[in-house]
């Protein structure tokens, strides 16, 4: 499971980093993705394969794919969950969610 905090607030849950890039266009990505966590509290950053590109007219996408950043950061994780709570996810996701947060 993978856990987002994203732009709106919220806590977002994926089944994969895939996932996570395939639901998050790259023009969106650095603005979106506040924080990306697995649910043994690895931290994900964006790696950029070709990056966004901006003109005077529009941008175009570019590619990216999300890459571990450091050691786990349980601390991080469980902060993030604590900040985000409970707000847009279902009961059930929620309960996955505290469930991760209450591992350790």
């Amino acid at each position: 499971m993978i856990l987002t905090i994203e732009d709106d607030g919220c806590l977002h849950l994926y089944d994969s980093l895939d996932a996570v890039v395939l639901n998050t266009e790259s023009l969106d990505a650095e603005e979106c993705l506040r924080a990306v966590f697995d649910e043994w509290g690895q931290r994900y950053a964006i790696e950029w394969i070709e990056p966004n590109k901006r003109g005077r007219i529009g941008a175009t996408n570019g590619r990216y794919r999300l890459v571990a950043s450091g050691e786990p950061d349980w601390g991080g994780l469980k902060a993030a969950i604590d900040e985000a709570g409970p707000r847009g996810l279902s009961e059930r996701e929620w309960v996955l969610v505290e469930a991760v947060r209450d591992r350790r």
